[in-house]
């Protein structure tokens, strides 16, 4: 399974995860749509925050099938969804994670790499090999929503961290989705119940070696 991230995160109105699945032909491989990847194919699952005709933002699944893409909304009343990357940095690599960072990280950390090929082609491909998505391991998820209606009035505005303090706090420059302050959210929508959901999935990408 691999994953792949080409736009930085950002809060619900614009995340994009983009999920790469290949087949294994005995059904065990879906997408977010639940459709088979037949053996030898490749299934993509692009999850992404968009608001509605009411104006609410909501989790959707865009996939492909066999008449081409469909989209479908998973979640509704999302506050944020944000993902962090597991790198495992160990050479050689041993499919741990060593540090989770978000998406614009790992693009910097690419971008640095030194080529060593003179020839535009053979220089893109050493770009693909030695890019730090190989070396993905796990990735973190999590996403806060929020009920319908208004709650209980005089409720204490509430911080959801999403991957915990330390890191919103370290982050703060160069990822604040990470971190929802209620008591920055407009009146009525700081009067919501809400809730935070987080789970952090192994990956069986083959990495590669950093050079």
């Amino acid at each position: 399974m691999a994953w792949e991230r080409r736009q930085r995160q950002r809060r619900a109105g614009g995340a994009l995860r983009r999920r790469r699945q290949r087949g294994q032909g005995d059904g065990s491989v879906v997408d977010c749509a639940g459709f088979g990847v037949g053996q030898h194919e490749e299934g993509w699952s692009i999850f992404y925050v968009a608001r509605n005709g009411a104006g609410e933002a909501e989790l959707r699944c865009k996939y492909r099938g066999n008449a081409g893409w469909g989209a479908d909304a998973i979640v509704a009343n999302i506050d944020t969804f944000q993902v962090l990357y597991g790198l495992d940095t160990d050479t050689p690599a041993d499919g741990v994670a060593n540090e989770y960072v978000n998406a614009g990280v790992l693009d910097k950390r690419d971008a640095a790499l030194v080529p060593t090929a003179t020839d535009p082609q053979a220089r893109e491909r050493e770009r693909l090999r030695r890019t730090h998505w190989k070396r993905i391991a796990s990735i973190r998820v999590a996403l806060v929503i929020h009920a319908p209606r208004r709650g209980l009035p005089g409720l204490e505005p509430r911080v959801f961290d999403l991957f915990g303090r330390a890191y919103s706090l370290a982050a703060a420059g160069f990822d604040p989705g990470v971190r929802l302050d209620e008591a920055q959210l407009p009146g009525e929508a700081r009067q919501r119940a809400r809730k935070m959901f987080a789970s952090t999935v192994l990956l069986r990408n083959p990495s590669a070696q950093l050079q």
